[in-house]
């Protein structure tokens, strides 16, 4: 049977606002011969709409069993019973083959690896661990070779590491591992990287607190990345993820409540840095759950305790450490599940996972939560010369006047109302401005400077400005205090994205004096040269992988695009005079705008569809940003408000995006849930309730921001994906 429990994922913008998003009991484990129970951790696979899993309690033998089940909760079969105490540890999919490992079982009782059918059929033992190793624990793939570690065996006793063909020949010790300075008891987390294999142990080194490792698929370059020291350094680590040349993980202990830890460091072991040290508690988890989930430039994760229940949480937070947050806290009962366990998996903004207790039987189940559903547009913004500056809304194709012509114009959230600000230079008016799209208040930002840009410089979730001055240099502003901050000597043209995922802004810029387009990565300061010098640059996520690309375009050659991860480039066109990238057609990926004066104006090419279209006529400049909120979007029950808490406890939420309520009605804005029914506050103006019959939504125009044109700001459920 599946439940929907709801959990607290909205804020206003303006009014922090306590909206209800849920999470799905997809299946109550029972056990019997028809059910399994109790999962301790295996994994969870999925492909297309079909889970799969197992256990090693329940099943017509009473020692588990491999199931599959659709994502929607229907279909639970079980594939196959496990005959004896074997031990299920984990599971792998590729193609229609399920690859798996038992911690004990085969004919010496020192564990297997097997293969089967995802139809259930041709159950296979592909190696049967005996005077080799024993205890296997997670596989990787690659090519038709499994990789995997054991925890007890091999020439030390202390496991190994190990290569198999799919087909169970040419099983190799890669590597004995060993106590002491070296490692021991890995942690059965192995990851591969092209020929590059990363793994941890919960023990050894020098500390003897886990360590983190590589080693080559043929078994050398064995060497140590990262040695914990316990404390606040975290000690015994229990998962590792990699995106591009960094690697994620979590760490069961340390920190400085002693809870655990989310680290990141560099795949040559260099960067090592703590994003985030669990406190335990109602409002933070305790104990995190192996590896984590990364989604463009968000890591989603479990606790095996902590939240308002000490059951565990699910929880999310920027690559760059920003942005923590948690998404459910679990309660346990007939109604939610308790302790999850196992790696969490991600398919179409949708986590699964499972918990080894809670639900009817309190045996465990499988739940997921979706994190994200509504992905909004960015907005065409161009200046003309005797017209002014303007936006295009990107779902009507209307245009809305901004202000007076500017030389050059920029777009960025500078004030955190979830709606872009026009960024411009004014020279009549002696500078840059910012008119903030909310209030329609102009305000003085600095001298004319030569280019400017905006972006989240200081990872706070809030662009800020940028500008680069002849003899002075580049410099961004504090949008809270309104310092000023030096980034580089004078640059020609800049531009900002983050190229390496770490939750700030980069920046980019032309130096020709240094013959080219430079980055300075914001957390490291770090400088890369990127290309040669172009007629025009940008920034933005172009093939949807969550990370921003560079865009530039060259006299003689065309636009490109430099892809992050492996710093290959794209054709996407023949040469602009200028580019912008922005996501006009809200599919996730960022479309690349330009002029082309041979085509008589500006132009747009959606990237998923490759489709071309003209937006306008030759412009002066040219930027994108969401100048408007996000649109409509509708909430899953119609319960979904409960009282909302005031400004003070939440404040702003700069990763909110936002519901523009201006266009639904005189004297109302009606927030509607599935069945219809509007959202209304309450004669207090502190908290909002499900109104009655007939009662409209929003009537109290005296509360506070609740006027038509407010804003109200859906936090993960409308949050844009991989942005």
């Amino acid at each position: 049977m599946k439940k929907v429990v709801l959990i607290t994922l909205v804020a206003l913008c303006l009014l922090a606002l306590p909206v209800h998003a849920q999470i799905n009991l997809l299946h109550e484990f029972a056990g019997g011969p028809d059910d399994v129970s109790t999962p301790w951790g295996e994994d969870l696979v999925i492909s297309g709409s079909t889970i799969y899993g197992m256990t090693g309690y329940g099943g017509s033998n009473g020692y588990g069993a491999i199931f599959k089940m659709q994502t929607d909760g229907t279909g639970f079969t079980l594939l196959h019973n496990f005959s004896s105490d074997d031990g299920p540890e984990s599971l792998l999919l590729s193609g229609s083959t399920l690859f798996g490992t038992t911690e004990a079982g085969g004919i010496y009782s020192y564990g297997s690896i097997f293969s089967i059918q995802t139809d259930g059929s041709g159950y296979t033992l592909l190696h049967q661990f005996g005077s080799d190793a024993f205890a296997p624990t997670e596989l990787e793939i690659s090519g038709s070779t499994l990789y995997g570690m054991t925890y007890m065996g091999g020439a030390n006793d202390f496991g190994v590491i190990f290569r198999i063909e799919t087909d169970g020949t040419a099983f190799t010790i890669l590597h004995d591992i060993s106590e002491g300075s070296d490692v021991y008891t890995n942690s059965g987390t192995l990851i591969i990287s092209d020929s590059t294999l990363y793994g941890l142990t919960y023990y050894g080194g020098d500390n003897d607190c886990g360590t983190i490792f590589k080693i080559q698929t043929d078994g050398s370059g064995y060497s140590l990345l990262h040695e914990f020291a316990g404390g606040v350094d975290g000690a015994e680590p229990s998962g590792l993820s990699i995106s591009g040349s960094t690697l994620y993980g979590t760490a069961l202990w340390g920190g400085a409540s002693g809870y655990g830890t989310i680290f990141k460091v560099e795949t040559n072991g260099s960067g090592y840095s703590l994003l985030h040290e669990f406190a335990g508690g109602v409002t933070d988890g305790r104990w995190p759950n192996g590896s984590l989930i990364i989604s463009g430039s968000t890591l989603y994760g479990t606790t095996a305790a902590g939240g308002a229940s000490g059951k565990g949480t699910i929880f999310k937070l920027q690559t760059g450490g920003s942005g923590f947050v948690l998404l459910h806290e679990f309660a346990g009962g007939a109604d939610d599940g308790d302790n999850p366990v196992g790696f969490p998996l991600i398919s179409s903004s949708t986590i699964y996972g499972t918990t080894h207790y809670g639900g009817d039987n309190d045996m465990g189940v499988i739940f997921s939560l979706p994190v994200a559903e509504t992905i909004s547009k960015d907005d065409f913004l161009a200046t003309w010369d005797g017209q002014g500056v303007y936006y295009r809304n990107s779902d009507t194709g209307a245009w809305v006047k901004l202000a007076t012509p500017a030389t050059l114009i920029a777009a960025g959230d500078l004030d955190g109302d979830c709606i872009d600000d026009v960024i411009g230079i004014w020279p009549g008016q002696g500078g840059v401005w910012v008119k903030y799209s909310a209030s329609g208040s102009w305000a003085k930002l600095s001298t004319t400077a030569r280019h400017i840009a905006a972006g989240d410089m200081n990872g706070d979730g809030r662009p800020e400005l940028l500008g680069t001055w002849d003899g002075q240099g580049v410099y961004w502003r504090d949008n809270t205090t309104g310092a000023w901050t030096q980034l580089a000597t004078p640059a020609t043209l800049i531009t900002s994205g983050d190229l390496d995922g770490d939750g700030s802004a980069d920046l980019i810029g032309i130096w020709p004096s240094q013959g080219g387009v430079w980055v300075k990565y914001s957390q490291s300061g770090a400088w890369a040269k990127l290309s040669t010098t172009a007629v025009d640059i940008a920034a933005g996520d172009m093939n949807g992988d969550g990370r921003d690309d560079l865009v530039a375009t060259w006299d003689g050659q065309g636009v490109y695009y430099r892809n992050s991860i492996g710093g290959a480039w794209v054709k996407m066109a023949t040469p602009a005079t200028q580019v912008t990238a922005g996501d006009l057609d809200g599919d996730g990926t960022d479309d690349v705008i330009g002029i082309w004066p041979s085509q008589a104006g500006v132009w747009v090419k959606y990237s998923q569809t490759g489709a071309w279209a003209k937006l306008s006529s030759t412009a002066v400049d040219i930027a994108a940003g969401r100048m408007r909120a996000a649109g409509s979007a509708s909430l899953s029950e119609p319960d979904a408000a409960a009282a909302i808490e005031s400004e003070n406890s939440w404040g702003p939420d700069a990763l909110a995006c936002a519901l523009d309520l201006s266009e639904n009605g005189p004297g109302g804005m009606g927030f509607i849930c599935r069945d219809g029914e509007n959202l209304e506050p309450r004669e207090s103006g502190n908290a909002l309730r499900v109104p009655g019959p007939g009662e409209l939504g929003f009537k109290c125009l005296e509360q506070k921001n609740l006027v038509p044109g407010s804003v109200i700001a859906i936090r993960q459920k409308v949050e844009k994906n991989n942005r």
